[in-house]
């Protein structure tokens, strides 16, 4: 059916097409997020902009905190250890997340509780 010339052209334009697949998707970016995204360290942060509150869960935090037009912020999670205790055989460890707000320069500017907790169990042996 097919001669052994058109099986080499086959051949080519099919190793030909998977390159170019290949280069696309090499060129389009994987981020399609509207946020600049930054590395800090192994985390990654997104700039805020603050017009004239932080946007605050009023419950964990009473606090007004109030900057210029102007200033952009670092928005990192973080899990921190709050609370460890053994019952029976097992350690439990509480973890809570905060928000840290940073400035453009590193410096911590605020940091908010939030709601979010996680638990570890480690089973105890004697």
């Amino acid at each position: 059916m097919f001669t052994k010339s058109h099986r080499l052209i086959y051949l080519s334009m099919f190793i030909v097409i998977i390159n170019v697949v290949l280069v696309l998707l090499l060129i389009i970016p994987r981020n399609h997020h509207q946020t600049s995204q930054i590395i800090d360290g192994s985390e990654a942060a997104f700039i805020v902009e603050w017009a004239d509150e932080v946007p605050v869960n009023s419950q964990l935090n009473r606090n007004e905190f109030k900057e210029s037009k102007d200033h952009k912020y670092f928005v990192i999670l973080e899990k921190q250890l709050v609370d460890s205790k053994v019952e029976g055989n097992v350690l439990i460890e509480t973890y809570q997340e905060f928000e840290v707000y940073k400035n453009l320069y590193g410096e911590v500017v605020q940091i908010i509780p939030t709601s979010n907790f996680d638990y570890l169990r480690y089973s105890i042996t004697q």
